[in-house]
């Protein structure tokens, strides 16, 4: 009887069975699409011998074998029937050889349930009664003595691992027992402590409570005198760049001025002028219109210029006196931290330094409206800070 015998009838119990029976096997390992040298043809036995052994599953009697079983066994032939499809359909790629590999794994696996799915719910005497050839019953049987080796060496392997498991639990079980041992040490000496020795570490303690208290009120004074050196070394450089850039505006402002002064000097030159030059009445008009014209341009001019000239003086002297105001500030700064000790008088005078340098204040010179609206913000923000110093 040859391993691709007769098929049976269609059975509804094994639907996947029927498939796996009517593919050819040729038609599976090869595919005209694929290049010369590559196929399954490694697989023609495992491909034969599941044929055969689905042949005695149609064969059998279904009555014979559990429910639970029958379930099991269609999912396996589920899943070999779509292994089959997935060779057939396979496009050669550049990942053909690993997606061959992994097909050929599973492909095993699949055959290996099958024939313990077989082995376990049919009968032998069955199966011999089925079958005609001691061939193939020959290679039954070698495949049951193979498959009950596997199983021993897996037995085996897992044995190993279990005596493995014991002795590292007897290890660790020794180590907790040591570990246990020397905390009862630690903790018998630790109760061999007299209350002298306590009363003694006491005292020891309790006199050098006031050393340790005096040490520790000595370093903070020290540490808010340098936080106070600090903090005028910090500002004193800032204190010289505004009074270093209110001189600059002074000097810039006697510019001005003196632009301003000849600015009017030539107005009031160019207007005695206008006044004092006569035109004819019977002039050309066209020679009026320009003499006119002429005019009235150069006195725009000078008196832009005027303008400019005491616009620019005024600006000058309005910084020129915040600069001023804003150094004089930082001089109080420095003097009130170098008079007092108190931090929250330090605090006070941090903020309203702070009002001073970065309000918008009005000088005099400008008609500039006060803008303080974000001071308060200002405030909480330097609070802040100050509270999270002191901390």
């Amino acid at each position: 009887m040859n391993k691709e015998s007769q098929i049976p009838q269609d059975n509804s119990i094994f639907p996947s069975a029927n498939k796996i029976l009517k593919t050819p096997t040729e038609q599976i390992i090869f595919n005209k699409n694929w290049p010369d040298g590559f196929d399954y043809s490694e697989c023609r036995t495992n491909i034969e011998n599941t044929k055969f052994y689905v042949t005695i599953l149609l064969q059998s009697s279904y009555q014979d074998i559990p429910d639970n079983a029958v379930s099991q066994i269609n999912q396996n032939l589920d899943r070999y029937e779509k292994l089959l499809t997935q060779i057939k359909s396979q496009k050669f790629n550049e990942n053909f050889v690993k997606s061959k590999q992994s097909i050929i794994s599973n492909l095993n696996i699949s055959y290996q349930h099958i024939f313990s799915h077989l082995s376990n719910n049919i009968p032998m005497t069955y199966i011999k009664s089925i079958v005609e050839k001691n061939g193939a019953i020959n290679h039954f049987e070698e495949e049951t003595k193979n498959f009950q080796n596997h199983i021993s060496q897996l037995r085996k392997e897992y044995q190993e691992h279990i005596t493995s498991i014991k002795n590292i639990n007897e290890t660790l079980t020794n180590k907790i027992n040591e570990a246990e041992q020397q905390i009862s040490a630690i903790k018998k000496s630790r109760s061999e402590l007299t209350e002298n020795h306590i009363s003694e570490l006491e005292n020891i303690l309790q006199s050098d409570k006031e050393k340790i208290e005096e040490t520790l009120h000595n370093a903070q004074t020290s540490l808010e005198k340098i936080n106070a050196d600090s903090a005028l070394k910090v500002i004193r450089p800032y204190s010289l760049d505004f009074k270093s850039a209110s001189d600059t505006h002074l000097s810039s402002s006697k510019i001005w001025l003196t632009c301003s002064i000849i600015s009017i000097v030539l107005c009031l030159s160019w207007g005695i002028y206008c006044l004092k030059s006569n035109i004819s009445v019977g002039s050309d008009i066209p020679l009026l219109v320009n003499y006119i014209t002429s005019k009235v341009i150069i006195t725009i001019i000078l008196a832009s210029s005027l303008i400019w000239c005491a616009r620019r003086y005024k600006i000058a002297l309005h910084l020129h006196t915040i600069n001023l105001h804003k150094a004089n500030a930082l001089n109080s700064f420095e003097a009130f931290i170098a008079a007092s000790d108190s931090q929250s008088v330090r605090d006070a005078v941090i903020l309203q330094t702070t009002q001073t340098i970065f309000s918008n204040e009005n000088s005099g010179y400008l008609d500039i409206e006060g803008n303080n609206t974000s001071l308060p913000a200002l405030q909480s923000a330097l609070e802040l800070i100050a509270k999270r110093a002191n901390q």
